[in-house]
């Protein structure tokens, strides 16, 4: 809050509570003329802590550690370029990109006792629409029944010349690039009926609030804030606030960066809404994914939402 408006609450606290003499007795004030503030006045209000855990990030049945599990096994251990991170959502775009990361894959799977190849073998057992997939290409692929027969087919075709050699390269290519291209997050939805926010200062705030449709508004609110996120990976995110019209654009948090909410309009309608049930819907889009990051039960996005009062207070 600033200085310029905490001066009058400091005196009107001192009024109120520290004043007994009969000419400044508060039974006598007139509060239709009690104003703090002016037009160009500030006032906040801390609104809610949202912590959204991991078990809350996740696309249909996957959480988000088994999904980007999976990520750092088509992930070539070396990023082409030397690069710290890599781009899911260029992914979905940039076949040349994508191409680049599945060379650099399988440059590294044909290395000699390669943990790369072990893991991307791994991965296509465990997976009963890659494994089809690939059995149908390796010799004998029918009787590979058990992961040893399939692993030693596998690496056999992958590392000799031979006419399915190309075969297989260009399936494991699709698989990997399906895969890669095709990352979400399910949009998380959340509800908080009581705020915390004491009845007294939801009723003095909505009354200085002007409404939607009043010409030229001056009363108005600014909800803003900041979002922490404890994940290896920079999301685009775009919160919607059910029942009030109102949707943030999108805008991007990083790893472990207090990233800001961009500030977004209410007007008296809105703010009710919000008081009598805070409910939002949060759009998540990976954008950069870390390697090496850690993902634990522990971790969550953390959003911090607050009120600014535009405009002056009326008791």
């Amino acid at each position: 809050m600033q200085m310029k408006t905490l001066l009058p609450i400091l005196c009107l606290c001192a009024l109120l509570c520290g004043c007994t003499d009969k000419n400044y007795d508060i039974n006598e004030i007139d509060d239709d003329q009690i104003t703090i503030g002016n037009d160009e006045s500030q006032f906040e209000v801390p609104l809610a802590t949202i912590t959204i855990p991991m078990s809350s990030l996740q696309n249909n049945t996957s959480d988000i550690q088994s999904i980007f599990d999976e990520v750092d096994t088509w992930l070539p251990t070396d990023l082409p370029n030397n690069a710290e991170s890599v781009n899911i959502a260029r992914m979905a775009t940039d076949e040349t990109y994508v191409d680049s990361i599945f060379d650099a894959l399988l440059d590294e799977m044909l290395e000699p006792d390669s943990p790369k190849m072990d893991a991307v073998v791994a991965l296509i057992w465990e997976r009963t629409e890659y494994k089809d997939r690939i059995a149908a290409i390796l010799p004998d692929g029918g009787n590979l029944v058990t992961p040893e027969l399939f692993e030693t087919a596998f690496k056999l075709v992958l590392s000799t010349e031979n006419p399915v050699r190309g075969a297989l390269e260009d399936a494991v290519h699709d698989l990997a690039k399906l895969f890669l291209s095709t990352i979400r997050i399910d949009p998380v939805s959340y509800e908080l009926q009581d705020l915390g926010v004491p009845d007294g200062v939801k009723t003095m705030l909505l009354d200085n609030l002007d409404s939607v449709e009043t010409p030229n508004p001056i009363n108005y609110v600014e909800l803003y804030g900041e979002v922490l996120s404890e994940f290896p990976i920079s999301f685009s995110i775009e919160p919607t606030f059910r029942g009030t019209g109102v949707t943030i654009d999108p805008f991007e948090i990083e790893p472990n960066v207090a990233s800001p909410i961009p500030p977004a309009t209410f007007y008296r309608e809105g703010v009710e809404t919000l008081f009598n049930n805070f409910a939002f819907d949060v759009a998540f889009e990976p954008q950069n994914y870390y390697p090496g990051g850690t993902f634990d039960e522990e971790q969550s996005v953390v959003v911090r939402v607050r009120l600014r009062k535009h405009g002056g207070l009326t008791l």
